[in-house]
């Protein structure tokens, strides 16, 4: 029988995230070009890193999940649901109403996406 101990499952694990930092920055840099450009790599690394705690905090695990936060802090920045004008993203992402979190942040994504649509009309 196989035995894995707790501390190469933690390898596992931080192997995981520093794979999927490393998929984040490409993603960042081919669809937020204009707003990654100031930052160097490791300043974007840094970037995800704050970012995908504020995301668990929601709910959000999966990383379809998680990148769809990513990319709504590249576009709004940092602590953007804390920003009294996004009162209205904050509460989309908290809404108890909807208790899985995936769905919260689908719905608040297709949200900005219309809204962004409508600015440009």
């Amino acid at each position: 029988m196989l035995t894995i101990r707790k501390e190469q499952i933690r390898v596992f694990d931080e192997m995981a995230m520093k794979q999927f930092i490393e998929r984040m920055v490409i993603h960042v840099r081919k669809h937020f070009p204009e707003e990654s450009k100031s930052m160097d790599g490791e300043q974007l690394k840094n970037h995800i890193r704050d970012v995908i705690p504020v995301a668990k905090k929601y709910g959000l695990v999966s990383e379809r999940d998680i990148c769809k936060y990513i990319n709504l802090s590249m576009f709004y920045g940092t602590g953007f649901d804390k920003k009294p004008e996004n009162d209205w993203m904050a509460r989309m992402l908290m809404d108890s109403s909807e208790p899985n979190p995936s769905i919260r942040i689908r719905k608040l994504y297709k949200e900005v996406l219309n809204r962004l649509k409508e600015k440009t009309e």
